[in-house]
């Protein structure tokens, strides 16, 4: 298993997820006024998502965890 990678885009995921609690501190007004940050916590949020995403998709190639092949149906008996 590529551990370095998963732990690589773990370590933005947490970097990212700094950058969320930071914005967060802005008061209700403050973040509703700031069009800016709004779109950057958005984006932020976003970017998180997809890493988490791409994390999943790591771990389940290295681990074979994919969908099973569909079985074939038999319409005689």
């Amino acid at each position: 298993m590529d551990k370095e990678r998963i732990y690589a885009k773990i370590d933005e995921i947490d970097q990212y997820l700094q950058e969320i609690e930071d914005i967060m501190l802005l008061s209700a007004a403050e973040y509703t006024q700031d069009l800016v940050r709004k779109r950057a916590l958005e984006r932020m949020i976003q970017i998180t998502i997809e890493a988490v995403m791409n994390v999943s998709a790591m771990m389940m190639k290295e681990l074979k965890l994919g969908l099973l092949p569909p079985k074939k149906i038999s319409w005689e008996n």
